[in-house]
């Protein structure tokens, strides 16, 4: 796995019923949440914390800034 601008960029294939589903770690740790694949092959998904602190904004401020 490789992180890209708050992307985590893995080898796996992921379906796209399992998009929004968390990505763990072997540890079985939630890494980030699965937002995208391509052709099969890769998956991307937001970090934890990229998560967390959008979900912190929102609860604050009823929104996200960029």
């Amino acid at each position: 796995k490789r992180v890209e601008r708050d992307t985590i960029v893995g080898p796996t294939a992921t379906r796209r019923t399992h998009l929004g589903s968390p990505l763990v770690d072997l540890s079985g740790r939630v890494v980030g949440v699965n937002v995208a694949s391509h052709e099969g092959t890769l998956t991307y998904a937001v970090p934890t914390k990229t998560v967390l602190e959008v979900i912190k904004a929102i609860r604050v401020n009823a929104s996200v800034t960029k």
